[in-house]
């Protein structure tokens, strides 16, 4: 059919070959470009300037959320509620020069210091003036959000059901069937059984480069904590020197993870040459298939954590481990490189909240892309750059499907570098967490 509208002949085979490299083209593409994006942000560039509006503790996570993850794209240039709240909660927020006045000023503020709309937090304000805030930031020609007072809770589930023209959302619960597990199961088996074929002979090749470095063992072989907290043996190809666990607490202070039991060091000393290559590629996590076959993993799924990690474990997070760990999950493409262990406790919990076979199919898809992206980056020398700055996720993993996580509005209207809007963050919240000696070999 194609050769009849073109006039050329053109054999299937060239037809599917082309397509298929097209896709892989687009993919590359459009995964370094939001790799691009996300180091653009962290330096404070292309972010959307906003006005919190509301002072409560759901203000105060959204603007934690924001700062924690500027890879979203937005720029909190203060918050705007009760005054008296603003004198009174002394809770270091409120004394930092970022509050900027009544709710009731709101639009005007947003507009004198060029903020391009308005984040309403619904749960600190009456709905009368809610309805009066968000016709006036339109007329004014701003954006406008609007928090619903849920946490965890993904887009896909929520159904906009209004009542006699009145807007609602409900919704829907989650409760996955038994059949979505014996298929996310089945998946699993299929999936890395492919995989692992198609891998070893790369295995093969990265062994021998793994064993020739300083002649010592190619697996690593670690006690990880699995489902229903029962420990497993995880593997995965050595990127470190022999006995870089025993030299942990020597580079502790080198950790971009704050306020967190995790470790990690882009420029980690410990880590071989051999093993940085192996790294920017995630060859080092093939391995990880032996695990999946086994039954102790699954391809999607929150990373496993270590023993002592998980004894720092609140009861809530520990709600992780009602899943298979993966070899990939929510965390991994939407916030691995973010510093912050808040970022990693709140995305595990969403995916543990939000399973579906879906979401799954999004995170391997974004997930092959991320590795061909970073692998360019590696051998094209742009990872120098990223090293140099904080690290930060590549999101907006929910543009692949309506299923997916929720993800970022888009960047129309987003700041320029060298605008007015691009200024120091408001440091609103604070993350949680402990800090601990934790793993090097994530």
């Amino acid at each position: 059919m194609l050769g009849d509208l073109t006039d050329v002949a053109l054999p299937t085979t060239a037809v599917a070959w082309g397509s298929v490299f097209a896709f892989v083209v687009l993919a590359t593409f459009r995964s370094g470009f939001r790799q691009w994006l996300s180091l653009s942000r962290a330096r404070g560039r292309y972010l959307r300037p906003i006005v919190i509006v509301g002072d409560n503790d759901e203000s105060a996570t959204l603007g934690s959320l924001l700062l924690e993850q500027p890879e979203l794209g937005f720029e909190v240039l203060g918050y705007v509620g009760d005054p008296s709240e603003a004198d009174g909660r002394g809770d270091g927020r409120r004394g930092d020069g970022h509050y900027l006045g009544p709710a009731t000023t709101a639009v005007e503020t947003a507009t004198q210091l060029g903020a391009t709309g308005l984040l309403i937090v619904v749960t600190a304000l009456g709905a009368q003036e809610i309805d009066r805030l968000t016709r006036a930031a339109l007329d004014a020609g701003l954006h406008v959000h609007l928090s619903t007072g849920l946490q965890g809770v993904t887009h896909s589930r929520l159904r906009v059901l209004p009542i006699s023209y009145e807007p609602l959302l409900y919704v829907e619960a989650l409760r996955p069937s038994r059949y979505a597990l014996a298929a996310k199961r089945l998946l699993d088996i299929v999936l890395a059984s492919v995989a692992l074929l198609v891998a070893l002979p790369v295995l093969a090749v990265a062994a021998v480069a793994v064993k020739a470095t300083d002649r010592g063992p190619v697996l690593f072989r670690q006690q990880r904590v699995g489902r229903q907290g029962k420990p497993f043996v995880f593997y995965k190809l050595r990127t470190m020197t022999p006995g870089a666990d025993a030299k942990l607490e020597e580079v502790w202070d080198r950790n971009t993870r704050r306020d967190s039991p995790l470790f990690k060091d882009p420029r980690d000393p410990r880590r071989t040459r051999v093993g940085r290559v192996l790294e920017a590629t995630s060859i080092d996590e093939l391995p990880q298939l032996w695990n999946v076959l086994r039954g102790d993993m699954s391809l999607v799924g929150p990373r496993p954590a270590l023993p002592h990690e998980v004894a720092q474990f609140d009861e809530q997070l520990l709600r992780r481990h009602s899943v298979r760990p993966g070899i990939t999950g929510l965390w991994q493409v939407e916030g691995r490189d973010n510093p912050n262990f808040s970022t990693y406790r709140r995305l595990d919990l969403v995916y543990v909240e939000n399973f579906s076979l879906s979401l799954d199919a999004v995170i391997l898809s974004v997930t092959a892309q991320i590795v061909l992206a970073r692998a360019a980056a590696k051998f094209l020398g742009w990872d120098r750059e990223r090293a140099q700055l904080q690290p930060v996720a590549v999101h907006e993993v929910g543009q692949q499907s309506q299923d997916a996580v929720a993800h970022e509005p888009g960047t129309a209207g987003a700041a320029q570098p060298g605008s007015a809007s691009v200024r120091s963050r408001s440091r609103i919240g604070t993350a949680t967490g402990t800090t601990q000696p934790g793993s090097a070999t994530r």
